[in-house]
């Protein structure tokens, strides 16, 4: 190794994530497409995704009595998919899933067949990114069930990469109405809620990681509990480009 090449090593540095901006919608109970925008990003460096960009969604539903699960967007990579909640009354459905965006970014995404029941609300809530690396996926992703409270809880994780941004998001079913979740801990937090015969909410937000583990506090709940709701949560460590 020349002694250039040793100097451009010792000379990389990580380009640091950049939070584009981020939107949250509580919708309708219905069985055909849901189509939402994404050229309306708020609290970042710009309205939408850009070519690069890496999309976080959380995508939410409720069953009553029995589990229902929400539905992938097209094209849109899966991380996780749960139910969590109890035969009582309600159910909480989630999809956890990302999408990087081509030469031609998206501005919108569609959810196939939109809640999958006319009686089901749906909340969907997603954040967007910049300079992460090829690889956005620093460490295994964590994931938490309740199936007796709302208030969706992400579990610890340690990311290993410098300059890390850790995503924390949940979703809860349940028979409030339309409530939100909040958050103690976690910037640019978003959240919102739908009144149908089911309810659903969906919140996510991120912190820059500094070191050691993050144990994100259980999100709050802008009404009571109730130990006939479910929710899920999830933690995921995002990897900065070098």
């Amino acid at each position: 190794m020349t002694l250039a090449d040793k100097l451009r090593m010792c000379g990389a540095v990580k380009k640091g994530i950049k939070f584009v901006g981020g939107d949250t919608i509580g919708f309708e109970g219905l069985t055909t497409d849901k189509i939402i925008s994404l050229a309306s990003l708020v609290g970042g460096i710009d309205t939408q995704p850009r070519a690069g960009d890496i999309v976080m969604v959380i995508n939410g539903t409720v069953g009553g009595g029995a589990a229902r699960n929400a539905i992938l967007p097209t094209g849109y990579t899966e991380l996780f998919s749960n139910t969590a909640g109890n035969s009582n009354h309600y159910y909480a459905g989630a999809k956890m899933c990302y999408k990087v965006m081509g030469g031609t970014p998206d501005t919108s995404l569609i959810i196939p067949g939109g809640t999958g029941s006319t009686s089901s609300a749906g909340s969907i809530s997603f954040l967007v990114f910049r300079n992460q690396n090829g690889t956005p996926i620093d460490v295994a992703s964590q994931y938490y069930l309740i199936n007796n409270s709302a208030l969706a809880n992400p579990p610890s994780i340690t990311p290993i990469t410098n300059g890390a941004v850790i995503i924390c998001a949940g979703v809860a079913g349940h028979g409030a109405g339309e409530q939100t979740f909040t958050s103690s801990d976690l910037t640019n937090f978003v959240s919102s809620g739908f009144n149908d015969s089911l309810d659903c909410t969906s919140g996510i937000g991120y912190k820059e990681w500094t070191g050691g583990a993050f144990d994100a506090a259980a999100f709050g709940f802008t009404t009571t509990d109730s130990t006939n709701y479910g929710s899920c949560a999830y933690t995921i460590a995002l990897r900065p480009k070098t």
